[in-house]
């Protein structure tokens, strides 16, 4: 799916973010209705405020169809040489390593700069379907955008202009990657966590439409399922973090209450010595004193039973943020597994992307010893067909007694007499040996 943009209020935007201080690299594909003028401004792409870079669709100054970023001299202007058409998608791309700028289309460098570089570094938001946030709005379609860090190489753009998912190049390096599958968030599949904030736009097919260079659904088989699972994990992970601070507090709350059962028996204690002193220094009314004492020793002894039910609780409470941490361990070992898996099956897409040009070779192969066959085919068809033909046009012979000559269809079978020489009728003479038996 991608996004389409009304060009008046719709947007897909993130939160302020570094643009890279020495490389960049940004790759999107595009297609609007209108060829480029130069009479409206339309952005498709910014990461600016101020400063920063934009493509600009539709631009007054004949600036349209053209990359456009600030550097501390002003700004530079870098325009396609090709000229960009109505409804047709394009793969527009544009790289800067610190001295040269370069920008593609599907996947083939169209123009350079040696001046105006590097960009001009700075914060801003990253947006799609506009020049910035909430001016320049643009009425075209826009999917699968990705920013990278770097500056990519000449084969790595010109993959990303065949169809090539962006984390499928330099991953670790991605900024963010939004794919533009439509809904009320725009989720960034590069793991950096910057997901977009949508107003309005409405889902159309996805590109390239035309031409068609057949985007791969990596991303959906494989990618969207490999970057969601450890986010779930870490989600899962930081859950049971807090649960286990809740859990500790929980255990010091009732170590506090321990150490209060402990003052409040030890002072009961002290109640019963003091209560036991009186007893014998009066010697009278001893019977209230002996009350006293039965209470205080009554205090005591459901002060021990409180003390050991909390000591029981605080143990339990212990157990079970053993089982969280022992879980979170877990858990740990779970996402490191997956993130292993991730990196084996990126390995796996550059392996298969291998073989498939060694079974392109191979096919190439095949077909080249196919025609070699269908010649040696035909060779040995043709030869059949002439010895065919020998084989009717010369004479059958059969020994016998006597010469005799028998019509057989169109041929003409002659009989021989054994150890006689026989003239036959084209001119020929033909001597059987004695000992031959079959002619």
């Amino acid at each position: 799916m991608a996004r389409k943009f009304d060009g008046v209020l719709n947007q897909v935007i993130s939160a302020v973010v570094a643009l890279p201080a020495t490389a960049i690299s940004i790759h999107l594909w595009y297609k609007n209705t209108s060829a480029p003028n130069t009479t409206d401004s339309d952005s498709p792409f910014s990461w600016r405020q101020s400063d920063g870079i934009v493509f600009k669709w539709d631009a007054l100054f004949g600036q349209e169809q053209t990359w456009r970023w600030k550097i501390s001299a002003g700004f530079v202007n870098l325009k396609y040489i090709t000229a960009l058409g109505a409804n047709t998608w394009y793969g527009l791309g544009y790289t800067n390593d610190n001295t040269t700028a370069r920008i593609y289309l599907n996947g083939v460098e169209d123009a350079n700069s040696a001046n105006g570089v590097p960009v001009d570094a700075g914060s801003a938001k990253i947006v799609l379907g506009a020049g910035g946030d909430a001016f320049e709005q643009d009425d075209g379609t826009s999917c699968r955008l990705g920013a990278w860090n770097v500056a990519l190489s000449a084969s790595e753009m010109r993959a990303l202009g065949s169809g090539v998912s962006p984390i499928r190049v330099r991953p670790t390096s991605l900024v963010v990657w939004w794919e533009a599958f439509g809904g009320t968030a725009e989720p960034d599949f590069s793991g950096q966590g910057l997901n977009g904030t949508v107003t309005g736009t409405t889902i159309a097919d996805h590109g390239p439409i035309a031409p068609a260079f057949g985007f791969d659904q990596w991303v959906l088989s494989t990618a969207s399922q490999t970057l969601t699972k450890p986010l779930s994990l870490d989600a899962i992970v930081q859950s049971s973090r807090t649960l286990t601070g809740s859990l500790s507090a929980a255990v010091m709350r009732n170590m506090t209450a321990n150490l209060n059962l402990d003052a409040a028996a030890q002072a009961a204690r002290l109640l019963l010595t003091s209560l036991a002193g009186a007893v014998q220094a009066t010697g009278t009314d001893t019977a209230s004193l002996d009350a006293a004492v039965q209470i205080a020793r009554s205090l005591v002894a459901s002060l021990n039973t409180a003390i050991l039910a909390s000591r029981t609780l605080t143990a339990s409470i212990d157990a079970n943020v053993q089982a969280t941490l022992t879980k979170i361990a877990n858990l740990d070992a779970a996402i490191q597994s997956t993130r292993t898996l991730s990196a084996t099956l990126d390995a796996g897409v550059s392996l298969s992307s291998t073989m498939a040009v060694s079974l392109d070779t191979l096919i190439a192969l095949t077909r080249t010893l196919s025609a070699r066959l269908d010649a040696c085919i035909l060779a040995t068809l043709s030869l059949t067909l002439s010895l065919d033909a020998s084989i009717k046009a010369a004479p059958l012979i059969i020994e016998a007694s006597s010469d005799r000559t028998y019509q057989v269809g169109a041929r003409n079978v002659y009989v021989v007499e054994r150890g006689s020489a026989t003239l036959l009728p084209d001119g020929r003479t033909y001597v059987v040996p004695a000992d031959d038996r079959t002619h």
